[in-house]
């Protein structure tokens, strides 16, 4: 049951890297998907839209509801057993999503390496339809309790992507849309598009990494792409590096950013120590 893994095992290990990439609408994040190896990329097209892939020769798996999200899910993740027999996710629920799915297309499914999901701010919106047809969210008179939806679509989202995220055997980019908020005082806050509020609380937990697709000046004016991985980036974009080999701008390549994190090595110096006066 219980299996110990040493440090020569672990880094024997090419590990999957588990991405979630926001970015403004028309900032090139699904054209993302063309930076990968197409005949390792399954690209799951929830939004019904790949005209920016062009001619790429990635295999497309068209997401039309909240139940084939959860199925595709579930596939790929294997089953949970830490769940109830009733429960989605478990057992009962993969064999019964691999049965739907047939023998064929779950064997079909190994030969990716990539997932690249296009998006978790569709995603959501299915979530919500499907939250709404739920019984436990409508009210005596039939109608629909708001508040309840609400709180069913964050916890179905939320366990959705932590399926995504523990899929061991691919890496996984869920990609997103971003917001930008400016208060009464001129301050920017960029907010995830995400239905809810317990999702766009939970990704930064959930993902290995974190990005944000942004659009830059030089000096001369010279604009040019770049991925912000720095949690700590002077503009304050969602962003997150857990494998600690990223600078805060890094090329916007996605094959490339994976590559150096799963080839790099993590510094081992740790700075512990304060300030005298803190």
């Amino acid at each position: 049951m219980f299996k110990l893994i040493t440090l020569d095992e672990r880094l024997a290990q090419k590990p999957a890297v588990n991405i979630c990439m926001f970015g403004e609408a028309g900032s090139g994040k699904t054209t993302q998907a063309r930076t990968l190896p197409p005949e390792k990329t399954l690209f799951l097209d929830l939004e019904a839209g790949t005209l920016a892939l062009g001619g790429w020769g990635g295999t497309v798996l068209p997401v039309k509801t909240w139940d084939e999200a959860c199925m595709i899910a579930s596939i790929l993740h294997g089953p949970d057993p830490a769940l109830a027999p009733d429960q989605k996710f478990s057992l009962d629920y993969y064999n019964y999503s691999v049965a739907t799915a047939g023998q064929d297309f779950v064997s079909a499914l190994d030969q990716f390496e990539f997932v690249f999901v296009d998006s978790i701010t569709v995603s959501g919106r299915h979530a919500r339809t499907w939250s709404e047809q739920q019984a436990e969210n409508k009210t005596a008179q039939g109608k629909v309790d708001t508040r309840g939806v609400y709180g069913t679509l964050g916890t179905e989202v939320v366990r959705w992507i932590e399926k995504l995220q523990h899929i061991r055997t691919k890496s996984v980019i869920v990609v997103g849309g971003l917001e930008t908020k400016v208060d009464d005082f001129g301050r920017k806050d960029y907010v995830p598009l995400i239905e809810g509020s317990k999702a766009p609380r939970e990704i930064p937990y959930i993902f290995d990494v974190v990005l944000t697709l942004q659009t830059f000046a030089m000096e001369d004016g010279t604009k040019y792409r770049g991925f912000v991985t720095q949690q700590d980036n002077p503009e304050g974009y969602p962003a997150k590096d857990r494998s600690g080999v990223l600078d805060m701008i890094e090329q916007p390549d996605l094959y490339k950013l994976i590559q150096k994190t799963q080839n790099s090595v993590r510094p081992d110096t740790m700075n512990t120590t304060m300030p005298s006066a803190a």
